[in-house]
């Protein structure tokens, strides 16, 4: 794992590994802001929020896993007293592996191939806390972007991996709804 700055993390979408293009807002896309994309609703319960991060884990091929980049840009949301614990645990996890640095200054992280669970336990908190914010893996041609509104849209370079993308998470009621329809953040 590796804390990024805003700086670190805009290097690391432009990578022409990723084909991934920033907007001056820092919201990344591949060949248009307005590309085709799907939503699905953020449960409210936990153990299913748990389970909805791992399955979006799995959209990859899980041999195939390489990790990816987790990049908040909204994590102050709500009473300040019921969402410290959510930068608690993530500060935390970063503490472990023996990164300081706080979401104030390097609101992304990086995930290895190896770093599955911990990867896991960050998207529990972006989904928990409703949080905004992007999971780009590292392989797949595909991002995820989560909102302040309890859902989040899931974006893809090829209409392709977008309809395998919409199949694999059919379980967890998608719809075809465009980001402009958003509720405000």
């Amino acid at each position: 794992m590796q804390s990024m700055t805003v700086e670190e993390a805009r290097w690391w979408c432009k990578q022409p590994a990723t084909h991934l293009k920033l907007t001056e807002e820092d919201m990344p896309y591949y060949e248009s802001e307005e590309e085709p994309s799907f939503v699905v609703k953020t449960p409210l319960e936990h153990r299913r929020i748990s389970a909805l991060a791992h399955d979006i884990l799995m959209l990859s091929d899980p041999a195939l896993f390489e990790g990816g980049l987790i990049w908040l840009y909204q994590w102050e949301i709500g009473v300040a007293e019921l969402v410290r614990p959510g930068w608690r645990i993530i500060e935390d996890i970063r503490r472990a592996h023996g990164d300081m640095r706080s979401l104030e200054i390097a609101p992304a992280e990086l995930f290895r191939h190896d770093e599955f669970v911990e990867l896991h336990a960050f998207l529990i908190q972006v989904m928990a806390y409703g949080w905004s914010g992007h999971f780009i893996p590292s392989v797949g041609g595909y991002f995820l972007q989560f909102t302040t509104s309890e859902r989040f849209f899931c974006k893809a370079k090829s209409g392709e991996k977008l309809q395998e993308l919409y199949s694999a998470l059919k379980s967890w009621t998608p719809s075809k709804e465009s980001p402009g329809d958003a509720q405000p953040a």
